[in-house]
């Protein structure tokens, strides 16, 4: 025992006695350090959810927070609840996951052509990444109203009364559907990504064997590319169950011209946290969306065995 003692503390003298070992260390922990600090933030706030979910309490109240057991969890969950309607309205675009996978995974299979224009292309599709909530929603708003392109066009091919994209609910819901359908673009950068990683030795076997452009796609590239449409699956889901911005710049909580029936659940815990001031309520429900993303994540990952192919021997 006295011999490992004695070997560990001249190790540690040693170490401290070489500058380059010492400031090897150092840069490590300094370039670690942010995540550190980051998860350590993350793990306390969410405690601190956890802990303001069982109370009743509020911002401006002066007052420490009141404990109430789960009657914020059973407000939120009993039948009827704004919340779990939230929660139906948001598996909406949950569903959609699946046609944004494949509207980007198709753009990527023409931005992955060597034709002329090809850069300008792929600029075009980025341009919804790097455009704001409010810009987009406005954009749109304009090109589905009363008036606008999109009923003009509309008329022009003899549709005498349009959709009213911009005064039903119904339609409000299939504008934004298409509006996370154009949105869906930027995901072709990492479907593009996994196209340019497949081997191009596949396809010069392919076209050896004499296979066509449909054999190659469902044998080749499609079984190839599974892995990078199942990290867009996974991530789609978990940013489909955070759907706020887009559904909160279309349906203006707290102006004349809210429309609660397009309230998904981020929006309604938007609304209990801070314009119902019960931040109580707008912690479990938080928390009860992290646990239905959790099982959705675990879903993903269990049924992946089943369709994605990471051997590419």
């Amino acid at each position: 025992m006295t011999k490992r003692t004695t070997s560990k503390s001249s190790q540690l003298l040693r170490w401290l006695r070489s500058p380059n070992q010492r400031e090897e260390a150092l840069t490590g922990w300094l370039f670690v350090l942010p995540a550190v600090i980051g998860f350590i933030i993350f793990v306390y706030l969410n405690f601190r959810g956890v802990e303001l979910s069982f109370t009743n309490w509020s911002w401006i109240s002066r007052r420490p927070p009141e404990p109430v057991g789960w009657t914020n969890y059973q407000a939120i969950l009993q039948p009827g609840s704004d919340f779990l309607k939230g929660l139906g309205r948001t598996l909406i675009y949950v569903l959609f996951v699946p046609v944004s996978i494949a509207i980007s995974f198709s753009i990527a299979l023409l931005a992955n052509q060597a034709v002329k224009g090809q850069t300008l292309f792929r600029v075009v599709c980025y341009l919804p990444a790097v455009t704001g909530a409010g810009v987009l929603v406005a954009v749109w708003t304009f090109l589905f109203s009363v008036d606008g392109p999109v009923n003009g066009f509309l008329r022009s091919i003899g549709i005498a009364n349009p959709p009213r994209w911009n005064t039903l609910t119904e339609w409000k819901q299939v504008a934004i559907l298409l509006l996370l359908a154009w949105g869906a673009a930027p995901g072709m950068i990492i479907a593009l990504a996994g196209l340019q990683a497949i081997p191009k030795d596949y396809y010069d076997a392919a076209k050896v064997d004499g296979a066509n452009a449909w054999q190659t796609l469902v044998r080749i590239t499609l079984p190839l590319m599974t892995p990078t449409l199942f990290f867009q699956l996974v991530l789609g889901v978990i940013g489909a169950w955070q759907t706020f911005d887009i559904i909160y710049f279309w349906a203006t909580p707290g102006t004349q011209n809210a429309d609660v029936n397009l309230w998904t659940a981020s929006v309604q815990i938007y609304q209990y946290a801070f314009a119902y001031n019960k931040p109580g309520m707008g912690a479990a429900s938080a928390i009860v969306l992290g646990l239905v993303i959790l099982v959705f994540t675990i879903i993903n990952l269990a049924t992946q065995r089943r369709w994605v192919n990471y051997d590419l021997s």
